[in-house]
């Protein structure tokens, strides 16, 4: 199938931290930086071109979102904004499609 020039797609995604310990949520490449509480949840939202979608990293006291490559960011806390990430991501190399 065949994408259509110049449409784009947006993503939620869901983050909680289950840890005794505060954790870090990076934003990348924008270089925010958030505090999770624990048994606090967030909501990532990202908007951006078709044909690529958000990268997360896992560590044991960080989570890192990347933005791809067209993307903008938010980040909302019981439907509170907290923060808002609007320039957006410069054009890297494209990924390989998979086939």
């Amino acid at each position: 199938m065949k994408k259509t020039e110049g449409t784009s797609h947006s993503e939620r995604l869901r983050i909680q931290n289950a840890h005794a310990h505060e954790i870090e949520l990076r934003l990348e490449p924008w270089g925010e930086q958030l505090s999770i509480s624990r048994n606090v949840r967030y909501e990532i939202v990202a908007t951006g071109p078709d044909g690529d979608c958000l990268e997360v990293e896992f560590e044991e006291k960080r989570i890192t979102i990347w933005g791809w490559s067209g993307s903008i960011l938010s980040v909302f806390h019981e439907g509170d904004l907290l923060c808002q990430c609007n320039i957006p991501v410069p054009a890297t190399a494209q990924r390989p499609e998979k086939q």
